[in-house]
């Protein structure tokens, strides 16, 4: 018998939004019993693994599209940058890479990878073989609630009345989402991004945009030492 683990992606984006525990459904596979039939689950597990594959190049694929289209734009916006300053007499604060923004581009093959599988456990039992499955928790199964979660009650160092409405409404917002703020009050803080790490970025983005030294302080309502 044979086992392997898919992810369940609903519950894992749940999870990843600090909702909960990560599960995976185990699938157990037990062979054919005639020698055709395991001659046909072969076949069938043949197609899986090139059709996974498949899913990871396609990935991979648009990925790199996608972060070439984010150069070319980042280029494109640079220049058109380049071309006010010197228009307005301003100094050229910013180099090209302060437009990229690759971190758009991520992407998964996990949800085309998972429909192989439910493919190859059809084409499984069509040849005489037996799939059983089941849920294991395999991340923050017992999660406690956070000490240092934060509330509208206590803000970042320096904002003003302004930043303390905003902070407000960051704490409402959904999805990944970050926090960064400077010594002089400057903030900057974006939501409902596809992990914490790209809403860290685009909010640490977000507040250079008005001081030199922001760093993070809060990601997922989670106070950052």
């Amino acid at each position: 018998m044979r086992i392997i683990a898919v992810m369940m992606m609903g519950v894992l984006g749940l999870a990843l939004a600090g909702c909960g525990p990560i599960y995976e459904t185990q699938y157990a596979y037990t062979p054919a019993v005639t020698a055709e039939g395991r001659v046909c689950t072969s076949q069938c597990e043949n197609t899986r693994n090139a059709c996974t594959q498949n899913c990871d190049y396609s990935a991979q694929l648009k990925k790199r599209e996608c972060e070439d289209d984010a150069r070319d734009d980042a280029r494109a916006k640079y220049n058109q940058y380049v071309r006010e300053q010197r228009r307005n007499n301003a100094p050229i604060k910013y180099d090209e890479s302060h437009f990229l923004k690759t971190y758009q581009c991520s992407t998964s093959s996990s949800a085309c990878r998972n429909e192989c599988v439910q493919t190859s456990n059809r084409c499984w039992q069509l040849c005489g073989g037996k799939v059983t499955s089941k849920q294991v928790c395999t991340a923050f199964c017992d999660k406690p609630d956070s000490a240092a979660r934060a509330s509208s009650n206590t803000y970042p160092d320096g904002l003003s009345a302004s930043g303390k409405e905003a902070f407000g409404k960051y704490l409402k917002a959904a999805g990944h989402k970050a926090w960064a703020s400077a010594a002089d009050g400057s903030y900057g803080w974006r939501s409902g991004r596809s992990s914490a790490a790209d809403a860290e970025k685009a909010a640490l983005a977000a507040c250079e945009e008005h001081a030199d030294d922001c760093r993070t302080i809060v990601i997922n309502d989670e106070w950052v030492d």
